[in-house]
């Protein structure tokens, strides 16, 4: 559930849930560069997330 700043921002009631979004960028030696954290009304923003494999053309085939 929301903080009651967050509520009172986001102009919702306290119990409502609320969908929260972490985001991390890396450097190329793994130092974080960027951080951001996003509070959205679930009433107002729907999320839907895709998950794709990379293939690997360095592997080997198994036959």
């Amino acid at each position: 559930m929301p903080s009651q700043e967050i509520a009172e921002l986001l102009k919702i009631d306290p119990q409502q849930p609320i969908i929260e979004k972490r985001t991390r960028s890396f450097l190329d030696d793994g130092t974080v560069f960027e951080y951001s954290r996003n509070q959205f009304t679930t009433t107002d923003y729907k999320f839907t997330l895709i998950s794709k494999r990379h293939s690997n053309t360095n592997k080997s085939k198994r036959h």
